[in-house]
């Protein structure tokens, strides 16, 4: 009997530690609910279903267009008198020579580009946020975890002074400070538990979905730390061509400048040839050779003088394209001013790490000496509840560094163009 209990009791903690773990929120998970909901990537997609349906549109023109029109109606004049009209014709037409058309298919296929990178930037920009977010829920999860295990040990401390005051160790005053800091901390661990529902439902918005899980999966923390991924030596080059915000605008800029083209294309003469068969007659549909009519024809089209309206638009196309020529060129720098710091934060976040480690080690030996000590009677307890708050102070700044480690990590990834692919489902 007593091993079916226990055979009972290890199932019923192997699926306790089996639901915990499934009640966890997973980054990946996460990231993919974003993919599929975020309205800003919805709408993006969109955008890009309409360019490129524009880009079909512009290949259209240069192909042959056939159209056919009939026509039954009622009619009396003047000469005629009153009669059923009948019609119908099948035509064609082509363009031969227009001197806007590649150009504009050129625009359009730009357009499509655009498009396409601007949609990858505004997955990126999700995901940016949407980690980021994440993060920050993992920081006030574990400084919650600190906060709760400083109230812990304040009430061992309470329970302690309580035992020494009894024996005349320790004063009612020392008692009494000790609930005080033990209430305080539970005031934090209220308000910290509020400010993090508060960035859950700010995160659920960006997903625009409701999220189920208990706890946040912090393992990527550590994987962001220990994977090695930061590379100093990547050229910017490298960098740009996977920035999609820069491939967006350097789409859009060819696009302006093959706008000139369109536009200095309306100096240049249009061919285009037509052709129409067909049938018009008051007997019925009655097609013979009395009846029916033919066309065939080249029509042609030229701009010769228009009071410098063409001129007009073919200046303000190029100053469009000055003008975001000009801010291709501010971005470049501006990604190459931002890797640089972000390499700075990087650096000085680890080492920052490492020597916060060093301080949550020395204040924890400290404590557990001037802890004993305490109970012994040999320090006071004001020495006590100052090494217990320096303990608690430097594993709050340890979570800190870690997170701004991975913060800064997590904008490397964003400058250098490589979220998307990092932030994969394994």
């Amino acid at each position: 009997m007593k091993r079916i209990i226990t055979i009972l009791g290890l199932i019923s903690i192997s699926f306790s530690a089996s639901t915990m773990q499934l009640s966890r929120v997973n980054i990946y998970d996460i990231l993919d609910d974003a993919e599929r909901n975020n309205i800003s990537i919805q709408i993006y997609k969109h955008k890009f279903n309409i360019a490129n349906a524009q880009t079909k549109q512009a290949w259209s023109t240069v192909f042959p267009k056939f159209s056919f029109d009939a026509g039954a109606n009622r009619m009396q004049s003047a000469v005629v008198p009153l009669a059923n009209y009948y019609s119908a014709s099948i035509g064609l037409s082509q363009i031969l020579f227009n001197g806007s058309v590649f150009p504009a298919i050129t625009a359009s296929d730009y357009g499509l580009q655009a498009a396409k990178a601007d949609l990858a930037a505004t997955k990126e920009t999700v995901y940016y946020n949407v980690v980021n977010l994440y993060f920050s829920i993992i920081q006030f999860e574990e400084q919650l975890d600190v906060i709760k295990d400083s109230k812990d040990q304040l009430q061992r401390i309470l329970n302690q002074t309580y035992e020494l005051n009894k024996n005349g160790l320790a004063t009612e005053i020392d008692v009494l400070r000790t609930k005080a800091s033990l209430s305080g901390v539970n005031a934090t661990v209220i308000s910290m538990a509020n400010a993090k529902e508060t960035m859950k439902n700010n995160l659920e918005m960006l997903l625009n979905k409701e999220l189920t899980g208990e706890r946040f999966d912090s393992s990527i923390i550590t994987k962001l730390y220990e994977s090695g991924i930061i590379d100093n030596g990547i050229g910017i080059e490298d960098v740009l061509k996977k920035r999609q915000d820069y491939q967006q605008l350097k789409n859009i800029t060819a696009l302006m400048k093959t706008n000139i083209d369109i536009q200095s294309g309306g100096y240049l003469p249009s061919l285009v040839l037509v052709a129409n068969y067909g049938y018009q007659g008051t007997n019925g549909f009655n097609f013979n050779d009395n009846n029916k009519d033919w066309l065939l024809g080249v029509n042609g089209n030229w701009n010769v003088f228009d009071f410098g309206t063409n001129q007009a638009k073919i200046d303000e196309a190029m100053e469009n394209y000055k003008i975001m020529d000009r801010q291709v060129a501010q971005l470049k720098l501006a990604i190459e001013k931002e890797l640089v710091g972000i390499n700075l934060n990087i650096k000085s976040a680890k080492a920052k790490i490492e020597a916060v480690k060093l301080e949550e080690k020395s204040n924890n030996d400290v404590f557990n000496m001037v802890n004993s000590r305490y109970h012994l009677g040999e320090v006071t307890h004001l020495e006590l509840m100052d090494a217990q708050n320096s303990l608690s102070r430097a594993r709050g700044k340890f979570v800190e560094a870690k997170i701004e480690y991975a913060m800064n990590v997590l904008q490397w990834l964003k400058a250098t163009g490589k979220i998307l692919n990092y932030f994969e489902k394994e």
